[in-house]
Order: structure tokens, then C-alpha cells, then sequence
């Protein structure tokens, strides 16, 4: 197929068609690179039986017993055939859900979840569909299978919806967290309390992570967000509670110690609340006792 050169001089001839091999020999070399040689790679199939035809080779070379492994590999190659059109059924269903009507929609997006359960292509699914509802339905089968991975892609796709609210980045960020993504979920945290309308438990729980992943440099915006929190919830004891940690790290104990009694009026039971109150307590008696003595 190719035309032979040894030296430079011969460059030339490369481009001299006439020269070079008859057409009907490259006719006959293409094909039997394109039946016998070449594999299509996105044939997941083809790829198997040309691995497999090779590995047979080298085991009869090699005098080994193949004719046990025959069914598996048949059941192999089915299996494979049968993903394949599995996942192009769900192309196939993807694209006509986008050229659908809102009434055919329904009837394509029940096949579409039956797919996504049999996990055929989930991330594909969870990545095209924008329906509130059905990415709803996915992270329910995600958490009652108690999938943490599958579950943080379901709630960071709704947490990206155009109508994404504060609660869908706090789900996402909760999600995050549990699969240990900190500073990821940090991040969502501060994105969600740019919001209007964030719920004050979602705040406290922001500001409770500023003060584990920050310490003492993040009481401020610690401090801000709880009291953030107090003006849309005043009755919520946690809210309170990350106030007077906040103001402890600052060492603003007196203040700190009046957002402590708050907590523990609010929930008198709670023994964390009771905790950090009996160490401000402390921390004001020493500091109090110091001043004394000079």
C-alpha cells in the first residue's frame, strides 16, 4: 500500500501515482484491515472477540484446556450486547424526551427512571434531566440504597437547577460532607448563605463548620452568621449556642456568657449547651480572679 524509500532523493516518487502499488492491491489491503484487522473501538463487543480470539490463540499455544471457558465467554459477549443496547435505548429515550410534549413526557420519564434504578447509565440521566420531581425521585432510591456517592451527584444536579434554592444547596452541601468532602461542601455552604431566604438551621450549620475547619479565624463569620440565624429564628437554642462558642474563641466572655444562658433557656436538657456554659463560667471566674491580683 505504501511506496518503499531509502534515501532522500527518492521523496519524490512517494507523490508519483503511477509509481507507486496498483489500486486493486490497496483495494484488497484496506479491506482486509477493515474485516480482519482493524476494530471498531467504540464496539465494545468487536473488542471482546478480537481480546478474546488472542488470548485463545496463546492457551492453544501454549497446550491449555479452552473448551471450559467457551460458555463464559458466550455469556460474556451477551451480556455485552445486551448493555450496549441498554445504553442506547437510553440515548434513544433522552433525545426523545427533549423533542417531547409535556404529556408524553411522563410516560418516557417512568422508563427513564426504571433505567436510572437498573443503574443504566444514571449519571448521564441524572446529568440531562432538569425535572424537579424526577431528580427528586432518584435521590430517594439513592438514599433508601443508601448510595452516599450516587446520592451527592442527585443533589449537586439539583442544587445547579436555575430555581435552585438555599435548601437545595444545603442538601448538597449535608451530602458532601458525609462523603467527606469538606472543604467542597464549605464552599456550597458560603454560596447558599448569600441567598435571600436561608433557613436559620441551615446558617447555624455553616457557622458550626466555619468554627471546626477555621477555628478561632473563622469566629467572626461565625458569629455574624449565628446572629444572623437568632434574627430569622429567635427560639432556636443551636442558633444561640454557636453565638457563644463564637464569642468564647473571641474572648468576649460576658457576652458570650449571656448567649450561653440563652442556649440553655432554650433547651435546658441539652448537656452541650450546659457544657460550654460552665467553661465560660470558669473562664470569666479566672479572668476575673487575674484581674483582682494585679
Amino acid at each position: 500500500m505504501t511506496t518503499p524509500l531509502s534515501t532522500l532523493d527518492e521523496l519524490d516518487a512517494a507523490f508519483d501515482v503511477s509509481a507507486g502499488p496498483p489500486p486493486e492491491r490497496i483495494r484488497r489491503q484496506l479491506g482486509f484491515l477493515l474485516n480482519e484487522y482493524w476494530v471498531n473501538t467504540s464496539d465494545e463487543e468487536a473488542v471482546f472477540h478480537r481480546v478474546r480470539s488472542h488470548v485463545e490463540a496463546w492457551r492453544a499455544d501454549q497446550g491449555l484446556e479452552i473448551a471450559g471457558r467457551q460458555d463464559e465467554d458466550r455469556k460474556r459477549s451477551g451480556l455485552l450486547a445486551m448493555e450496549r443496547r441498554a445504553h442506547d435505548m437510553v440515548d434513544h429515550m433522552l433525545r426523545l424526551h427533549d423533542m417531547a410534549t409535556e404529556a408524553d413526557r411522563s410516560e418516557i420519564e417512568i422508563l427513564l427512571l426504571r433505567s436510572y434504578r437498573l443503574d443504566v447509565r444514571p449519571d448521564l440521566i441524572i446529568r440531562r434531566m432538569s425535572d424537579r420531581s424526577f431528580l427528586t425521585r432518584c435521590l430517594s432510591h439513592r438514599l433508601k440504597a443508601r448510595d452516599e456517592v450516587g446520592a451527592g451527584v442527585v443533589t449537586g444536579r439539583l442544587a445547579e437547577l436555575p430555581d435552585a434554592g438555599p435548601n437545595d444547596l444545603f442538601a448538597h452541601a449535608r451530602q458532601l460532607y458525609r462523603l467527606g468532602r469538606n472543604e467542597d461542601g464549605l464552599k456550597v455552604l458560603r454560596r447558599m448563605s448569600e441567598m435571600d431566604g436561608v433557613p436559620a438551621a441551615a446558617l447555624t450549620f455553616l457557622g458550626r463548620k466555619l468554627l471546626t475547619q477555621e477555628r478561632a479565624s473563622g469566629a467572626e463569620a461565625a458569629l455574624a452568621v449565628a446572629e444572623r440565624a437568632i434574627a430569622v429564628q429567635p427560639d432556636l437554642g443551636q442558633a444561640h449556642w454557636l453565638k457563644a462558642r463564637a464569642l468564647f474563641l473571641l474572648e468576649r466572655l460576658d457576652q458570650a456568657h449571656d448567649a450561653a444562658v440563652a442556649a440553655v433557656n432554650l433547651i435546658p436538657t441539652d448537656e452541650t449547651f450546659i457544657q460550654l456554659l460552665r467553661r465560660i463560667e470558669a473562664a470569666r471566674s479566672a479572668a476575673g480572679a487575674a484581674e483582682g491580683q494585679s
